[in-house]
């Protein structure tokens, strides 16, 4: 949607073709708008990859338009994908793999809530829930995650 270079300018010079960079989330558009979770997750993968010196990239599903990616953009994003309908599993992991992210958000919406498991198996990644907070170490680039524990 946009010309980077002046973002590559700033964050430095590209990195190696074969490492994995940049958050990326899976935002929800549904008929009626954007779900607040997929502007929460934008503004909190603005936060990581501002830590590490990545781009926010978006893959707005569902029912995307040109308005609801403009605002992703203006919630953090760097550059937003549309993807009509929900992917499948297979579709969403071959494009990931292809684009190379370091890091994956999902929301906690109806669909993304079974597909996520399916493409972090089929991407050979590690799955977190019901995370409350995210952060990356720098050093290391690991992700850190707070998660509710429940008792009983």
């Amino acid at each position: 949607m946009q010309d980077l270079s002046y973002l590559e300018a700033l964050l430095g010079a590209p990195t190696a073709e074969e490492e994995y960079r940049d958050v990326w989330v899976v935002a929800y558009g549904a008929v009626s708008g954007l779900s607040d979770l997929s502007l929460q997750l934008i503004g909190k993968a603005r936060s990581l990859a501002d830590g590490v010196g990545a781009y926010v990239r978006a893959l707005l599903v569902g029912a995307p338009d040109e308005e609801r990616a403009q605002t992703l953009i203006a919630c953090g994003a760097d550059m937003v994908y549309l993807a009509p309908g929900l992917p499948d599993a297979a579709t969403l992991a071959s494009f990931l793999q292809a684009q190379r992210p370091e890091f994956v958000l999902f929301g906690d919406v109806p669909g993304c809530r079974t597909l996520a498991p399916r493409v972090a198996q089929a991407l050979g990644a590690s799955l977190v829930t019901e995370a409350e907070d995210l952060s990356i170490e720098p050093d290391t680039r690991a992700l850190l995650v707070t998660r509710p524990i429940y008792e009983g």
